[in-house]
């Protein structure tokens, strides 16, 4: 008798009630899967269009391997060790291939290309809102971008720069009260504050005051749990998402609700601003308010909230990351950080120099662009799709569909552009030893028209920040320190092993 009336499986297996049906159907399903799973093997390995590029065969099978190694947080790592093994194109999924060469960049990243984002950037739009990070479709991109680039352009940024000096000098004297305090400086929470307050102000119009009051925002706990949650979705088939959104976890669950927290407090504040008097400069949620489309609509709310916190995202740990990480290599190589004081030892010691001065200091620009070479802040390959009628890259065809990235880590350690490239030597981008190769292989804000639009800012902050810093402080590396904590770990984003920087300072007499 059939567990369901008129029901015949394929080979004509009648099932019933007595324990011998039961294992009879558990060994004809498994027989199925099993034999799903190795029809998989055998096409991946043996019939797939990208069975001839090179790569660990785990990753051919499944994206899990590459879910896997985002998780151990060494996903830049193995892709360089990939690429050591097998040359500078590495399959890492079904259809995912990495890169690692220069002359793949223009025909995949550079304008008109037709090679679009993977749907991964989809998962980081703030509750199904699109931004000018995550729209994939290149018209869209292109009308969004022109809003979003003349707000970050460097004339538009000099209107914020009276801000940007408050909480520098903040930043100052945040760090002497601690000191007095006999408070541990963790630079890393520090310039998290310092990024926090100088995007809150300019965005909301509201200083988060984190370096004043010392104590974090709830906004910043928010900004943590979309981290950890939104990468990852990208990586899991959906139906596999829907199972793991449910874990009955609090934390986990506390970590989901991050994204509408976030636009909770992003949509009151938008609200607020409609309501607010005009300020001078405006805030970039009042110019977005203010934007009139070519027939003379106003933006939906949706959009200002989504395009509000991705600025957040795009100009918080990613400064503060890389920042934190230049820091270090001043606390622990003395003489860097000696011969950069000399460069700005001249600048006044109380009150933040003015922007114009410190633009031009060789050495300080040196120490940012190897610091952003060593450790750019999103360092890993940038997906893009291969368009219809698939393309020929560094001598493979391959099929459209296929997902490819270069990776930027791996571009910023050419041995044969960046000598010993693991050191950090400033040296080596001052005016008469920067090379043609190396401004090609640089690319910390990523790569063609789809580059960072923060990029202005964030070196504003760095600059202003170093100069004050080094001008106040000799930084030194405590008795006792595990070297081994700063350790670059990457999950999409860069951050030390240890997840701080914990340093002594000397106030300087000079």
């Amino acid at each position: 008798m059939g567990i369901v009336t008129g029901l015949r499986l394929p080979v004509a297996i009648d099932v019933d009630t007595t324990s011998s049906g039961y294992v009879t159907l558990v060994l004809f399903m498994t027989l199925i899967v099993a034999t799903s799973i190795l029809g998989k093997v055998i096409y991946e390995l043996h019939f797939s269009p990208l069975r001839q590029i090179p790569g660990p065969k785990l990753a051919a099978l499944s994206d899990l391997w590459l879910l896997h190694k985002l998780y151990r947080l060494e996903k830049c790592g193995t892709l360089e060790r990939c690429f050591a093994q097998y040359g500078p194109i590495v399959r890492i999924g079904p259809k995912k291939i990495a890169l690692n060469s220069i002359d793949t960049i223009k025909p995949i990243y550079g304008v008109g290309t037709r090679f679009v984002k993977s749907t991964w950037y989809e998962t980081w739009a703030l509750s199904g809102r699109q931004n000018v990070f995550t729209i994939i479709d290149p018209k869209a991109h292109a009308n969004r971008r022109r809003i979003t680039s003349q707000l970050m352009s460097h004339n538009n940024l000099i209107k914020y720069l009276p801000a940007v000096n408050h909480h520098i000098a903040s930043l100052v004297k945040l760090i002497d009260r601690k000191k007095k305090l006999g408070e541990q400086l963790d630079f890393l929470v520090l310039y998290r504050y310092l990024a926090l307050d100088i995007l809150s102000s300019a965005t909301f119009g509201k200083n988060f005051q984190l370096l004043e009051s010392g104590q974090d925002h709830p906004f910043s706990n928010d900004l943590d749990a979309c981290v950890a949650v939104l990468p990852p979705r990208g990586y899991v088939p959906s139906w596999m998402w829907v199972v793991v959104k449910h874990f009955p976890s609090k934390r986990w669950q506390f970590l989901l609700g991050g994204e509408q927290r976030i636009f909770d407090y992003s949509q009151n504040v938008v609200m607020e601003q409609e309501r607010a008097p005009l300020t001078d400069p405006p805030t970039i949620i009042r110019k977005y308010l203010d934007h009139r489309e070519e027939d003379g609509s106003a933006l939906p709310n949706d959009i200002i909230i989504g395009e509000t916190a991705n600025l957040f995202f795009a100009g918080t740990d990613t400064t503060s990351n890389s920042l934190s990480f230049i820091t270090w290599e001043l606390a622990s190589k003395p003489h860097i950080q000696k011969r950069l004081f000399e460069e700005v030892s001249h600048l006044a010691k109380d009150e933040v120099p003015p922007l114009e001065d410190v633009q031009g200091l060789q050495y300080l620009n040196a120490v940012l662009k190897e610091g952003l070479r060593k450790y750019a802040a999103a360092p890993s390959h940038l997906e893009r799709v291969v368009p219809p009628g698939g393309a020929r890259i560094d001598g493979h065809y391959l099929p459209a569909g296929t997902v490819v990235g270069v990776q930027i880590y791996s571009m910023h350690r050419n041995a044969n552009v960046f000598v010993r490239p693991e050191e950090f030597l400033p040296e080596r981008w001052l005016p008469e030893n920067e090379t043609e190769d190396m401004r090609r292989h640089f690319m910390p804000f990523g790569l063609g028209s789809r580059v960072c639009m923060g990029q202005h800012v964030a070196m504003m902050e760095m600059r202003l920040a170093l100069v004050a810093l080094v001008r106040h402080y000799q930084l030194v590396v405590p008795k006792g320190f595990d070297y081994s904590s700063m350790e670059m770990k990457d999950f999409w984003l860069v951050f030390p092993k240890g997840h701080s920087l914990k340093l002594d300072v000397v106030e300087r007499s000079e």
